[in-house]
């Protein structure tokens, strides 16, 4: 009794923060305290956080951040949760691959640079009836709901409304059988924005 109090008490708390945190982005003001941030840094932080190992278990991962990245100009808090939520939902469904590869570099787009964080998995995949509907508030997938995953709804969907609160989007590649990979593009410091928030931004696969 004790675990499962412990287990339904976690994702408790993670609905509640995954809720505070949409309603933080409601509106149309763009995300507060917004500084220059080195995505690297960010991203082997929550790697190397105790709540990722704690989830880890078994899976490796591999890093890879570019050499002489730019900055991007980001609230710390609202990237962070970004990119624990698309680790999370990569060891939650592509466990099985054992592996997690986050790559993050720059690429030039729309006449400006970008940052890129991906989180890619060897997992099971998206099937195609799903992949259209993933960054749709409390959507759970068929095999999420057949397999009875754990989860919310909410994490993708945060995802999506944290890049689109940095002028930027979330894209995603996927086919069954061939893992899943997601992307967070962020404007480089200095370029202008790409789209500020509350705008609709197409999901790619």
């Amino acid at each position: 009794y004790g675990a499962l109090i412990e287990t339904e008490g976690k994702r408790l708390t993670d609905m509640v923060e995954q809720t505070l945190a949409l309603a933080g982005l409601s509106g149309s003001r763009r995300p507060p305290s917004q500084q220059p941030l080195d995505a690297g840094d960010l991203v082997r932080g929550v790697i190397a956080s105790p709540e990722t190992s704690a989830q880890a278990g078994d899976v490796a991962f591999e890093v890879r951040v570019a050499e002489e990245l730019p900055l991007v100009q980001a609230d710390e808090m609202l990237l962070r949760r970004g990119v624990q939520n698309l680790i999370a939902n990569a060891l939650k469904y592509g466990r099985s691959g054992g592996w997690i590869g986050v790559t993050v570099d720059a690429h030039g787009w729309r006449g400006g640079r970008e940052v890129r964080i991906a989180v890619s998995d060897r997992g099971p995949g998206i099937a195609a009836e799903d992949l259209p509907h993933i960054f749709e508030p409390f959507y759970r997938g068929r095999r999420a709901v057949s397999e009875q995953v754990q989860g919310n709804g909410l994490g993708l969907h945060l995802v999506k409304r944290i890049a689109e609160a940095h002028g930027g989007r979330v894209t995603v590649r996927s086919a069954p059988g061939e893992g899943a990979a997601f992307v967070i593009h962020i404007p480089a410091w200095g370029d202008p924005a790409l789209q500020p928030l509350g705008g609709e931004q197409p999901q790619h696969s």
